[in-house]
């Protein structure tokens, strides 16, 4: 099993388990032990896809379609986080701030996640394109026109919010599922800010295959991930895996968006962001 992680040492158990229980279930293809990989970022993710060191992992859809895109594995499964398959990104700002529509934007600056996370930048910047906002990044170097958004990151949902109270930006945006989480967002924090503008959702995570996986033990992956969540003790083990639910299989309205998704990418983002 794989993941894509900055804090390896957090996430090691619930891959483990995950990954034990898998094993467990496909004893008879004569797999004896388990193993988990952690990739810095979608890049290094990549690698091990290629070397063969990786055989499944769940990712955010704008990751996990270009690593599809670079020939390296194949999307199966959508994942349930929470009970939910889907989320969508915030525009956030001060309750106190003049800005009142996402035109308004122009000429000001926005924080953003991280330059991997899907509710906390892919989605929120794409939105804001097609919004007819010209995006540009603080620390380009470029001279950017006056009438730009200047865009940063603030690592977490938290710094990126406490950056737009303390006027450091003029708007953040992080996920509806991370505003309405009070671990994540302290209840003061909402009361100084307000919603400007939300993107329409989009499924939250999925689950890939390394595509040169012999087909067959592609398929029972597939099988042994829908199957548990279907028994008390695969449930037990899916909610220590990142709050899972359950998976099910991707339908056409999801391909639909993730073929979106894909032409999305190869417009803004050529590779892999870090």
């Amino acid at each position: 099993i794989g993941r894509i992680s900055s804090k390896p040492a957090r996430q090691y158990r619930n891959l483990d388990k995950l990954n034990r229980a898998m094993v467990d279930a496909m004893s008879d293809f004569g797999i004896g032990n388990t193993q988990v990989r952690i990739a810095r970022n979608a890049e290094h993710m990549r690698q091990l896809l290629e070397a063969e060191l990786v055989d499944y992992l769940s990712e955010t859809v704008f990751t996990a379609v270009a690593l599809e895109k670079q020939g390296v594995a194949d999307i199966v499964l959508r994942e349930w986080k929470g009970g939910v398959p889907t989320f969508y990104s915030l525009i956030l700002v001060r309750k106190s701030s003049d800005l009142q529509t996402v035109a308004d934007l122009a000429g000001r600056s926005i924080v953003f996640e991280d330059s991997g996370s899907t509710s906390g930048f892919y989605l929120p910047y794409l939105f804001l394109r097609n919004q007819g906002l010209d995006l540009h990044a603080a620390t380009s170097g470029d001279s950017a026109p006056s009438d730009s958004l200047q865009y940063s990151f603030g690592g977490d949902e938290t710094t990126v919010l406490a950056r737009v109270i303390r006027g450091k930006a003029d708007a953040g945006a992080i996920s509806n599922l991370e505003w309405l989480n009070d671990k994540k967002v302290p209840a003061v924090f909402r009361e100084n800010l307000r919603i400007l503008a939300r993107t329409e959702p989009i499924t939250r995570s999925v689950v890939l295959v390394r595509r040169t996986l012999p087909a067959e033990l592609k398929k029972r992956i597939v099988q042994t991930l829908l199957a548990l969540g279907h028994t008390e003790s695969g449930r037990a083990v899916l909610q220590e895996y990142f709050g899972v639910t359950r998976f099910d299989t991707i339908d056409d309205s999801v391909r639909t968006q993730l073929a979106r998704v894909g032409r999305a990418h190869s417009k803004y983002f050529q590779s892999p962001t870090d």
